[in-house]
């Protein structure tokens, strides 16, 4: 059996800046490192274009750091199986989390080989939705204070097991720095930490300096530390830094912060809510008095109000500087409290060593399990972060692509990318995907029999038509066999007074079989016996307004891939109309896509973006016309029931199709004559019914309505 000196332990950040928790990642790993355990950081957003961050860089120490083997431009779905591939190419090892929420939440699809330990570091809603929604995933749960710890279990009780309490370590001296304790010079405040509103309130500390200045109190501020929030903490306090009362020091390195923090008499916390944090451990173990706000977390564990340190109300200023007056007052009262202070800190295992030897612990009761996979992860998909929670942003992508027992994916992008991650996993036996990803890709029906037929009007200069000829090019060099279907080329029927441009050579088109004097009844019979003499097929209807409307009467074996081209009426009532009726739902933008899914919620889980302009576009298409004829994916749709559905006679002042319905025929749709229209749209369909197969590739089929229709002496029909 591996013991913990012979696993990998692997400790996630996103990027290495300024905050708690990649201090404690940072004194973690060096600790264990020290005690001969393979600890490392994986950084897995430090060169991604997928996220921008504001947060002030810390400085990197010598301790092992890797970066998640993602490109900069590569997708999250890249990101997701970038990460389940460098964990299972080092498994057995244990992961580490951490506040990491974008990538965790590949948890469900590792392989009991990877160990997880999910640490709860703050009482705060970031914090309980990630134990919320991947806490029975992970073998143990670390919480790094009592009142998370009963938090976690209250809330999760049948994770409660394996809940453990370890609070966070920092480097504490044995004895406690001297200080001068004259009335003589101001007393020294500090701050040192992430510079940010949410949570730590950093906007509060000028009101309570400016009060102070009011009362002629003699306290100076310094300020170290870095964040989002800098700059507007430095414009809300430049008065008091004109005065000299704030000073800003930056970024300090940590063994210069610890000098820092022993020429300070007070450390000063704002905090609305904390875990177990760093700051505060380090500031009362270099003997800083502290004056913090009443929470739950931490502050009942470390400081006693009038005993180590002071505690008031969150937000109330008045009590803050009644505090500091306090302290200017009664120097040998704060000279005991920052005696005490220290030993608190030293005495209550909040040092390093402490911590380490804790996860330690943890680590060699993981490891026994992820020897011999033995933990039983229960199955699920990706769990992937909300948009937002409690006002702070997380993921604000909508993901509009479903794979079946893997997870949402932004585009079928993302998820092609993710693929080619997990396809390079060293043993992909191990993994719970091997039966979704290995064994299905030999099922996927080759497309070398299923023609794909796009359609447009006529041969305009349009970005459509542009589109059109890129894709059946792209497509016809991977041997898939595309042309273009030319719908309304030779017709009386409509006059489209627009240029024709000339037909590329290295692409073919076909005409739709009508003559030039048939009626809409013939298009539409046409149409429909056109497809469905080349099925299996996919049909791409593009802004053919007028023939797409045969789509509810084409059988299965016609698939049929709408395209929302642009955020135009046009195409939202393209899509609004026949949406339902489309096999896959492709909008180009996601916010095309955010609005395409608004107009009808039953086709949200068919919805994917894919950009004209992105260099994986014939990939990307080429990836759902396989997953749409892929055996097992053939049950996920079925096209419901529907009859003609005609475009509007007009849409914002374009003609779309301005021609009176006047006979409906029964299960089938709206003609606009009976002798003319439904009559020729008969006998198109009957030509299906009695082809000659020896000269077709598949034997044609028709939709059950058109069948039962046929059978009859006559067809139900009324005028309108």
């Amino acid at each position: 059996m591996k013991d913990s000196s012979e696993i990998k332990v692997i400790v996630a950040a996103t990027q290495w800046t300024l905050n708690g928790v990649n201090v404690f990642s940072e004194n973690l790993v060096k600790g264990l490192r020290e005690r001969g355990i393979d600890a490392r950081i994986l950084l897995t957003e430090e060169d991604s274009s997928l996220v921008q961050v504001r947060d002030a860089p810390m400085k990197r120490p010598d301790i092992p750091f890797d970066r998640l083997p993602a490109g900069r431009w590569k997708t999250w779905g890249a990101h997701w199986g970038a990460m389940i591939r460098y964990l299972e190419n080092l498994a057995p090892c244990i992961y580490i989390p951490n506040y990491d929420w974008r990538h965790s939440c590949v948890c469900p699809l590792l392989s009991p080989f990877v160990g997880v330990i999910g640490v709860v570091h703050s009482d705060d809603p970031l914090h309980y939705d990630h134990v919320s929604r991947l806490g029975k995933y992970w073998n143990v749960i670390a919480a790094t204070s009592t009142t998370i710890s009963q938090k976690t279990m209250a809330s999760h009780p049948s994770l409660a097991g394996r809940v453990y309490t370890i609070p966070i370590g920092v480097d504490i001296p044995y004895e406690v720095p001297k200080r001068h304790t004259t009335s003589a010079g101001p007393l020294k405040l500090i701050y040192h930490g992430v510079l940010k509103q949410h949570q730590k309130r950093i906007l509060d500390l000028p009101r309570i300096m400016n009060l102070a200045f009011e009362r002629k109190l003699p306290v100076k501020l310094t300020i170290a530390g870095g964040g989002p929030d800098e700059n507007q903490l430095i414009a809300a306090s430049g008065n008091l830094i004109d005065k000299g009362l704030m000073e800003f020091v930056g970024v300090v390195p940590r063994h210069n912060m610890m000098k820092l923090l022993e020429e300070h008499d007070v450390y000063i916390l704002t905090s609305e809510f904390e875990g177990m944090p760093n700051a505060l451990l380090e500031a009362m173990g270099r003997g800083c008095v502290p004056l913090v706000t009443r929470m739950e977390s931490a502050v009942p564990e470390l400081v006693q109000d009038g005993q180590n340190g002071f505690v008031v109300a969150i937000g109330d200023m008045e009590a803050f500087v009644d505090r500091l007056e306090d302290l200017t007052r009664f120097g040998e009262q704060r000279l005991e409290m920052s005696r005490r202070a220290h030993a608190t800190v030293s005495s209550g295992n909040f040092s390093v060593r402490d911590m380490v030897n804790s996860y330690a612990n943890l680590i060699d009761r993981v490891a026994a399990q992820t020897k011999d996979g033995v933990f039983a992860r229960p199955n699920g998909a990706l769990n992937l972060p909300p948009a937002e929670v409690d006002g702070v942003s997380i993921f604000p992508v909508e993901c509009f692509y479903e794979e079946k027992e893997i997870g949402k994916f932004h585009t079928i992008r993302d998820y092609r990318e993710f693929r080619e991650e997990i396809e390079q996993i060293r043993y992909p036996e191990h993994s719970p995907l091997a039966p979704v990803i290995f064994q299905p890709k030999k099922q996927i029906r080759s497309l070398a029999d299923v023609n794909v037929i796009i359609a447009s009007s006529v041969w305009t200069r349009t970005g459509v038509n542009e589109f059109s000829a890129t894709l059946v090019r792209g497509l016809r060099a991977k041997n898939i066999a595309a042309h273009i279907l030319l719908t309304e080329e030779a017709t009386n029927l409509v006059n489209i007074p627009d240029k024709r441009m000339p037909r590329p050579d290295d692409i073919p088109f076909e005409l739709l079989p009508v003559e030039k004097n048939e009626s809409w009844g013939a298009h539409w019979g046409a149409m429909i016996r056109y497809l469905e003499e080349r099925a299996p097929c996919v049909y791409i209807p593009n802004d053919d307004w007028r023939h797409s409307c045969t789509v509810p009467l084409l059988s299965g074996r016609v698939a049929v891939v709408g395209i929302v081209h642009g955020d135009l009426p046009l195409h939202y009532n393209h899509v609004s109309r026949l949406g339902r009726y489309w096999d896959c739902v492709v909008c180009t933008s996601d916010i095309v896509a955010r609005k395409a899914k608004n107009l009808d919620a039953t086709i949200a889980d068919r919805i994917t973006v894919i950009s004209s302009d992105s260099e994986s576009m014939v990939e990307d298409y080429e990836a759902i016309f396989c997953n749409i004829f892929d055996e097992s994916h053939r049950c996920v749709y079925r096209r419901p029931e529907g009859v003609l559905d005609h475009a509007p006679a007009q849409l914002e002042g374009v003609g779309l199709f301005p021609v009176k319905l006047s006979w409906n025929v029964e299960g089938i749709g709206k003609f606009p004559s009976r002798r003319s229209d439904y009559g020729q749209f008969k006998r198109q369909i009957q030509k299906l019914m009695h082809a000659d197969t020896t000269k077709l590739q598949n034997k044609p089929e028709i939709h059950p309505k058109l069948w039962n229709c046929l059978q009859r002496r006559s067809w139900i029909y009324e005028r309108n």
